[in-house]
């Protein structure tokens, strides 16, 4: 059995839309993909040299950088797979880009480990990245500053305000509402790999993420640097929204807000 992920540019420019609609945009590709989604060919063939699947035009920016990176990742050359036991072992190879979109297959068994790789790589190019179950893995719609955004279905949008922060946590509530009862949460992080983070010449260079999800007994933000650990209970959604937003506008009145200091019962877990 096995797990595919789409990989596509949105047709959004700059601004922020929901999961929802790329759901609905992803939709509208598999179909128009049909029964070819995995858009392989003949490894052989392709050793000889890749077809150009936009002939008269370049492929989409960052879709064609993609096939190229996973038929890398895949291939060592001389027709020699990678090896079994690594990430992209499995995966159907080799991958080319079909209808401006790139779609990529693996057992389901490989799909979570593979998967946080292809996921990065997607944050990386600016791609959204959608698997055959429709669950949203990278949202990259809108502006990326450098911030990132992790639901606790594993979403991760690149886009990180008020208006996406207010969506993600009102969807994230609600479909564990739905499903299984969870406990809805997202967290925000700062520090990309080789990247500085937007906040490091703001009065919160020294916060390395924040979280907020939604306990037993309401909201609750939390916020760490490097040595310490704060929290406070936010009461409502409304309330989370504006406390995140100071964070990822670098506010220095996101710190002079109702904070405890949690370290101590950190440290002696």
């Amino acid at each position: 059995m096995t797990l595919g992920f789409l990989f596509f540019r949105p047709h959004a420019g700059d601004t922020y839309r929901a999961d929802e609609d790329l759901r609905a945009e992803a939709h509208c590709i598999h179909e128009g993909l049909g029964d070819d989604m995995s858009a392989t060919t003949d490894p052989e063939a392709y050793r000889l040299g890749p077809g150009n699947p936009h002939p008269g035009r370049p492929a989409p920016r960052g879709v064609a950088t993609l096939a190229e990176w996973v038929n890398d990742h895949c291939d060592v050359g001389g027709g020699e797979r990678t090896e079994a036991g690594g990430p992209f072992g499995l995966v159907e190879f080799p991958v080319a880009v079909v209808n401006d979109s790139l779609h990529v297959a693996l057992p389901l068994s490989e799909a979570e480990q593979t998967g946080r790789l292809l996921q990065d790589k997607a944050c990386e190019l600016g791609l959204c990245m959608v698997d055959d179950m429709e669950q949203i893995w990278v949202n990259s719609t809108g502006v990326d500053r450098g911030l990132r955004m992790r639901s606790s279905v594993g979403t991760v949008s690149t886009h990180v305000d008020a208006d996406s922060v207010r969506t993600a946590l009102q969807d994230d509530a609600d479909r564990r509402r739905r499903s299984d009862d969870g406990i809805p949460y997202l967290v925000v992080e700062t520090g990309l790999p080789g990247r500085p983070s937007p906040l490091a010449d703001t009065p919160l260079g020294h916060v390395r993420f924040v979280q907020a999800a939604l306990l037993g007994n309401g909201w609750v933000v939390e916020y760490r640097t490097a040595r310490s650990h704060f929290r406070r209970h936010a009461g409502d959604l409304a309330t989370v929204v504006e406390d995140l937003a100071a964070f990822t506008d670098g506010d220095a009145c996101f710190l002079a807000r109702e904070w405890v200091d949690a370290t101590a019962e950190t440290v002696q877990r």
